[in-house]
């Protein structure tokens, strides 16, 4: 028997990559937990970018070594968030170019993005909010369950 969704429609999902904080303006986003890989309870999120024909998805596990950032906020025009670049730099041919302000995977650019989000998400209606590895394991009211599987004989 398959469990049906809630879809939300226009939602901005903020995740921490390699270089920060990201941000994406969704439509028809619906969540769930469920296995990946090796961890058994991942968050598992399928939505469509705003502007884009097809759409995409993402995982998002505790793998124990910090909380993995998730926050959903609905609606579109919610800010950036802090920059991943210093100020640009012009060379002596005249070509612009900036720099990241630290190494990717900086543990700086994931306090940067949690004190960012702690104080943006005040007074907005947020889905979903994973700041920390406490967060990731008591998300379970937000998301949908996993949907079951028919068997086939």
């Amino acid at each position: 028997m398959a469990t049906s969704k809630k879809t939300l429609d226009k939602v901005t999902i903020y995740t921490v990559g390699a270089f920060g904080l990201s941000r994406v303006e969704a439509s028809g986003l619906t969540m769930h937990r469920g296995p990946y890989a090796q961890y058994q309870n991942a968050i598992h999120v399928q939505y469509k970018p705003k502007g884009a024909q097809k759409a995409r998805g993402l995982v998002k596990y505790d793998n124990g070594s910090g909380a993995p950032v998730l926050v959903i906020v609905e609606g579109w025009g919610h800010p950036e968030g802090p920059d991943a670049f210093g100020a640009p730099t012009m060379n002596a041919n005249g070509v612009e170019s900036k720099e990241t302000r630290f190494a990717c995977f900086d543990p700086r650019y994931t306090q940067e993005a949690i004190a960012f989000l702690q104080d943006y998400i005040k007074g907005h209606k947020v889905r979903l909010c994973i700041l920390s590895s406490e967060d990731f394991k008591t998300a379970h009211d937000a998301l949908e369950p996993r949907p079951e599987r028919n068997a086939t004989v």
